[in-house]
């Protein structure tokens, strides 16, 4: 169910800067993402976003600032300029979390059903 124009407008109000700040590199991300599916070669596309990262325990704050960055890209999935879908998600939060110093893996899963590949990323 669309929520109503008017209760968006509400919750926009009351944001403070810096979750303004986080949604706007969140739609420069989610655009940048969209870029790169759109002219990357796949093979090129899924070597560059799915390399093997080095496991380094998370700090508590890189892990509040980690959510807080992935709601943005959730909201500007939702609401912004463009209905991304699964993979161009995840790139963009790939590159808005090493934006901001912290390292992230792409995943896709495969599988067939009736016949035909799903994927996931």
């Amino acid at each position: 169910m669309p929520v109503p124009v008017w209760k968006l407008i509400g919750k926009l109000i009351r944001l403070s800067p810096g979750e303004w700040g986080a949604l706007f590199q969140a739609q420069a991300a989610l655009v940048a993402a969209q870029v790169m599916v759109w002219t990357q070669p796949q093979g090129r596309l899924v070597s560059r976003v799915s390399a093997p990262t080095t496991e380094v325990p998370a700090r508590a704050e890189d892990e509040r600032r980690a959510e807080s960055l992935a709601r943005a890209v959730n909201r500007v999935a939702r609401y912004g300029l463009f209905r991304p879908r699964c993979l161009v998600r995840a790139i963009g939060l790939r590159r808005l979390l090493a934006s901001h110093g912290m390292d992230a893996t792409v995943r896709i899963g495969v599988r067939q059903r009736e016949g035909r590949f799903d994927a996931h990323a």
